[in-house]
C-alpha cells in the first residue's frame, strides 16, 4: 500500500478552497518579481548557463501560491508537475506527460520538444492580446491540448535542426525565440510599461522533480528543458522571459546544484554561472489579524492556527456549499502530522515497530526543541524540501544552508501528538536518532546540555497536559494553560514537589497558582520585556534567552491570572531557569547566589522596578555525579553567604543596568541598595536545584529515558566514540597525537 498521502474527497476541496482564498501579500510578488528582474538583466549566454532560477522553500510556505498569484501581474504559463500518484494540490497539468517523456528520444528531438513548448506558449500569447489575469484563467484542458498540438506541429517543422550538433542546434533555437520575441513586443499591448526590467513572461514549472529521473542511464527531461531556457532572448534583445523551477518533496539541489556537481558539461567545465535561488518567502503569520486577548481565545483553533505557516489557516477557513468549515480542526492536525513526517499518510506511518528515521526525528523534535542543523549538511536541504523546515539562508556557492522551524503552534500541537502516540512510539524512538546525529555531526552539539533540558521540559509538559486535559488527544491538548503546580507536580518526582508545596505554602506569595502555556521553544537574539512573554505565551512557547544573556538561559512566562482574564504584560511573570552541565561537578563556584540571588528578573535585566508577582527560579546541573534535589531560597532574607558574596564583590562591580542611569559600582551604599532590592525580590522568589538527569529528581522521565537524556547531554562529534572495537579506538587515538590520552578508555 502507497504510504503517501492523500487528501481525500473532502480535503480536496478544502485545499481547493484554500488555495483559491484571498491572497495576502506582504510585498511578496513585488520582491519575487524584483529578482526576477535582476536574473533577466544579467541574461547573457556566454556568462550564464540558462534562463531559469530556483525558488526554495519548505512545504506549505506558499511557493505554489507566488507563481499562481503572479500571473495576475505578469504572464505565468503555470504547469504543474506533480507526481500522478501524489493527491496534492494544484492539480496535474495536462501537458505534464509530455514534458517528463524524453523516452526514446534523441538529444536533438529532446531539445526540440522543449523549445516548441517555450515557442507554442510565446506563440499563444502573440496571437491573443489578453491580460495576464485572463491568460491565467485560460489554461485550461482545452488551452494545453492546443499547446501539445502545436509541439508536435513544429516538432515535425524542426525535424532537421534536430539532426544538428549542439552548436547548430541551439543557434537555430536562438534565432526562432528571438524573431518570435520580437513579434510578441510588437503586438502585446496589455504587457506593463515599467521602467525597470520587469519580466513580462515567466515559465513556472512546480513540482518539478518528476523531470530529474533518470531514463537508463540518459540524461534528465530536466537537463534538455533548461537547454532549451538557454535558447531564450538575452537582455541585448530585451529579453524579458525566464524560468522558474520548484519542488516540495525532492531534493533542492536538483535545480540549484552547487557548482561542481551540476550534471551539465557547460556548468561544470565553462565556468558558466547559475543564477541565485529565490528563497525568502515571508508568509509566516500572515493569517494573524489581531492577537488573542485571553488564554480561552488563545487557546481557540480560529487563533492559534492563524500562527506559523499559511496553510493551516487557509484549511480552517475553506468552507463548503452550506458555509460551514469542511474541516475540522483535528482533520487539519491530521494532515500536519502527514507533512511532519515527510509526506507520508500519518495513519499508515503510525504503526507498530515503527522505525523513526533521523529526518523524522529531527523534524517532530526540531519544531519543539529548536535544534540546530549544521548549515554544510545535506540533510539540511533534506529537512527543508521534505519536512517544512524553513531555509533562511542560502550562501553563493550553495553550499551553506541555514535552516530552522518556525514558531508555529500548530505544527508543534501536531509533533506533540506524534510523541505520544503511547501505543506505537515512546520518546526513545525519537531520542535516539538524535543522540547519533549529534555524535556524527550532523546537528550541532553545542550548548547540548541546554538541550536536554528543553527536552525534559518538554517530556514534562507532555505528561502534565494528558494528565490535566480530560479530551481527546485529537484536539489541541498539548496547546492548553495549566497552573505551575500541574507542571511541577509532573516536573519533579512526587517526593521532591511535597517538599516545594510545604516549602511555599509558608509564604504569603505563592507562584503555585499562576499558569503558564508552551509546548515549544524560541531562540531569541534580545532580552524579552513583559510586552514580549505575551507573544510568547500567545504562541504557546517558551523562551530561549541570547546567547550570553546574563544569569538565565530559559524563561517560560507565567500568567497571573484565569483563562479569561486579559492577557495583560503587567500580569507576567517567570519561570527562571539557568543550566549546568559541568561533567561530574555538583554546583558552580557561585553557588546558591547562581540559584537565587543571580537567578532573578533584576539580575537578568529582564526588568527594574520592584517585585509585585512571585516568580520561581530553577537551577538545573545537569552534569552532577549523584541524583539530589534542593530548595535554595524561600523567604523575605537573603543567606548570609549570598550577603557575603554580594558585599565582597561591591569594590569591583562597574554593571550599568539598561534604563537606570545608575553605576552600583560607585560606593558601597548604592551596592547595598541593590541588594535591599534583591531582598524585597526575595519575598516573591521561590528558588529551587535539581542536579543530575534522573528518575530520583524528576517524575517526568523513567530510568531508560532518564539515562538517553545524560547520554545526549554527553553527545558530540567524538570518533572514539563511534567505534566499538578497542583496536579501532587505538588507532584513532594514535593518529590524534596529544588529543586523547593513550591510557584513557572509550567511555570516558
Amino acid at each position: 500500500m502507497n504510504p503517501d498521502l492523500r487528501f481525500s474527497a473532502e480535503e480536496i476541496v478544502a485545499v481547493r478552497n484554500a488555495f483559491n482564498r484571498e491572497y495576502k501579500d506582504r510585498g511578496l510578488i513585488k520582491a519575487f518579481l524584483k529578482h526576477a528582474a535582476q536574473c533577466l538583466q544579467s541574461w547573457d549566454r556566454a556568462k550564464y548557463y540558462s534562463a531559469y532560477f530556483a525558488l526554495v522553500q519548505a512545504s506549505t510556505s506558499g511557493k505554489s501560491s507566488l507563481l499562481y498569484r503572479t500571473g495576475n501581474c505578469v504572464y505565468v504559463v503555470y504547469c504543474c508537475l506533480r507526481d500522478p500518484e501524489s493527491g496534492g494540490y494544484p492539480e496535474r497539468s495536462i501537458i505534464a506527460k509530455n514534458l517528463e517523456d524524453v523516452e526514446g528520444q534523441s538529444s536533438g528531438q529532446s531539445l526540440a520538444k522543449y523549445a516548441a513548448y517555450l515557442y507554442a506558449c510565446i506563440e499563444y500569447l502573440t496571437k491573443f492580446d489578453v491580460s495576464p489575469e485572463e491568460f491565467l484563467n485560460q489554461q485550461d484542458r482545452q488551452f494545453w491540448l492546443g499547446i501539445k498540438n502545436r509541439m508536435e506541429e513544429l516538432q515535425k517543422e524542426w525535424s532537421h535542426i534536430a539532426s544538428k550538433d549542439l552548436a547548430g542546434r541551439e543557434t537555430e533555437f536562438v534565432s526562432k525565440l528571438k524573431d518570435l520575441w520580437k513579434l510578441f513586443l510588437q503586438n502585446s499591448r496589455k504587457i506593463s510599461s515599467d521602467q525597470g526590467f520587469s519580466p513580462y513572461v515567466i515559465f513556472a514549472f512546480d513540482e518539478a522533480r518528476t523531470l530529474t529521473k533518470r531514463n537508463q542511464g540518459r540524461e534528465t527531461a530536466f537537463t534538455f528543458l533548461r537547454q532549451a531556457c538557454r535558447c531564450l532572448p538575452t537582455a541585448a534583445d530585451n529579453g524579458r522571459v525566464i524560468a522558474v523551477f520548484t519542488d516540495t518533496t525532492s531534493q533542492i539541489s536538483n535545480f540549484s546544484p552547487v557548482k561542481d556537481k551540476d550534471i551539465s558539461f557547460r556548468v561544470t567545465q565553462q565556468g558558466l554561472e547559475l543564477f541565485p535561488q529565490f528563497h525568502l518567502l515571508d508568509t509566516v503569520d500572515v493569517n494573524v489579524d489581531v492577537a488573542p486577548k485571553t488564554i480561552c481565545e488563545s487557546q481557540d483553533p480560529e487563533f492559534f492556527l492563524r500562527y506559523g505557516l499559511p496553510l493551516w489557516y487557509s484549511l480552517k477557513s475553506a468552507k463548503g456549499d452550506n458555509g460551514r468549515p469542511i474541516l475540522e480542526t483535528s482533520k487539519i492536525l491530521n494532515i500536519v502530522k502527514s507533512k511532519l513526517v515527510g509526506g507520508l499518510d500519518f495513519k499508515k506511518w503510525c504503526e507498530p515497530g515503527r522505525k523513526v528515521q533521523l529526518e523524522e526525528a529531527l523534524a517532530v523534535l526540531g519544531c519543539r526543541a529548536c535544534i540546530d542543523i549544521a548549515p554544510q549538511s545535506q540533510i539540511a536541504s533534506d529537512m527543508v524540501a521534505s519536512y517544512m523546515r524553513l531555509c533562511y539562508y542560502i550562501s553563493e556557492d550553495r553550499y551553506t544552508m541555514i535552516t530552522n522551524y518556525p514558531s508555529d503552534p500548530t505544527m508543534t500541537e501536531a509533533a506533540s501528538q506524534i510523541m505520544n502516540c503511547v501505543d506505537v512510539l515512546q520518546w526513545e524512538h525519537f531520542l535516539q536518532p538524535l543522540i547519533t546525529a549529534m555524535k556524527e555531526g550532523v546537528v550541532e552539539a553545542g550548548y547540548r546540555g541546554e538541550l536536554a533540558a528543553r527536552l525534559l521540559l518538554l517530556r514534562a509538559w507532555d505528561k502534565a497536559s494528558l494528565k490535566t486535559q480530560q479530551m481527546s488527544p485529537e484536539v489541541n491538548v498539548f496547546s492548553r494553560s495549566m497552573t505551575l503546580e500541574q507542571f511541577l507536580s509532573s516536573l519533579l518526582a512526587s517526593d521532591n514537589f511535597d517538599k516545594v508545596k510545604l516549602e511555599i505554602s509558608k509564604s504569603k506569595n505563592s507562584p503555585l497558582n499562576l499558569r503558564l502555556r508552551f509546548n515549544h521553544f524560541i531562540q531569541c537574539t534580545y532580552t524579552p520585556t513583559r510586552m514580549q512573554l505575551v507573544e510568547f505565551f500567545c504562541r504557546c512557547a517558551a523562551v530561549l534567552c541570547k546567547r550570553n544573556q546574563t544569569g538565565v538561559d530559559i524563561i517560560l512566562p507565567l500568567f497571573s491570572g484565569t483563562e479569561d482574564d486579559d492577557l495583560a504584560p503587567a500580569r507576567f511573570s517567570y519561570v527562571l531557569i539557568q543550566i549546568k552541565n559541568h561533567k561530574g561537578k555538583r554546583v558552580d563556584s557561585n553557588f546558591p547566589n547562581s540559584a537565587a540571588s543571580m537567578l532573578t528578573p533584576v539580575y537578568a535585566e529582564l526588568e527594574y522596578e520592584k517585585p509585585y508577582l512571585p516568580f520561581l527560579s530553577l537551577y538545573m546541573s545537569l552534569g552532577a555525579p549523584s541524583p539530589d534535589f534542593q530548595i535554595v531560597h524561600s523567604g523575605m532574607e537573603l543567606r548570609g553567604d549570598e550577603k557575603k558574596l554580594a558585599y565582597g564583590n561591591a569594590g569591583s562591580s562597574k554593571k550599568k543596568r539598561k534604563g537606570k542611569d545608575k553605576d552600583y559600582g560607585k560606593s558601597k551604599n548604592e551596592y547595598v541598595e541593590l541588594n535591599e532590592d534583591r531582598t524585597l525580590r526575595m519575598r516573591y522568589q521561590t528558588s529551587l536545584a535539581t542536579f543530575g538527569i534522573s528518575d530520583n529528581v524528576f517524575g517526568c522521565i523513567n530510568a531508560k529515558e532518564g539515562q538517553l537524556l545524560v547520554n545526549l547531554a554527553d553527545a558530540w562529534p567524538d570518533p572514539v566514540k563511534l567505534y566499538a572495537d578497542e583496536e579501532d579506538v587505538l588507532k584513532v587515538k594514535r593518529m590524534a597525537p596529544l588529543v586523547y590520552s593513550l591510557s584513557e578508555k572509550k567511555t570516558e
